[in-house]
């Protein structure tokens, strides 16, 4: 094996590594989220891997979560802040992966993307850690020390 099949090899493995455990942060948040108040099937972002449709519906699960989490957040009494948990950063994921693909804009969209879809994924884990924690009984006022503003 030569030299630049190795690299890409390794660039392969750093990107698909960190995507499917994003993935699973998100089917995961959803398995936890009650079926009632679950917008989207848990199993569908996988669909987020199909090359093109998937650019379509990662807007679509973006969105899908919010709902999802805001939904569940009412039911269980969570104060939410935020109109739509997750979807601001998320939708600015979404956006700045379409910049990644514009030649013009590729090197800053792949920096605003890195950002954006890390915050994004730290929203989510939030949001699920305290949807967690409140099926445990901790109390409302600890839950909102748990996110970022």
């Amino acid at each position: 094996m030569n030299s630049n099949a190795l690299i890409q090899i390794i660039f392969l493995l750093l990107y698909i590594i960190p995507l499917v455990l994003f993935l699973l942060t998100l089917q995961n948040t959803l398995k936890i989220i009650s079926p009632e108040n679950r917008k989207i099937s848990a199993g569908n972002v996988w669909f987020m891997l199909i090359p093109f449709l998937g650019i379509i519906w990662q807007f679509v699960v973006v969105q899908k979560i919010a709902e999802s989490i805001k939904a569940e957040c009412k039911m269980l009494n969570i104060y939410v802040k935020e109109k739509m948990p997750t979807y601001a950063f998320g939708l600015s994921y979404c956006l700045s992966y379409i910049l990644f693909f514009i030649p013009v804009t590729k090197t800053i969209g792949a920096l605003v993307l890195l950002i954006t879809w890390s915050i994004y994924w730290i929203k989510v884990y939030q949001y699920k850690k305290i949807l967690v924690l409140n099926k445990e009984g901790m109390p409302n006022s600890e839950k909102e020390n748990l996110l970022i503003s």
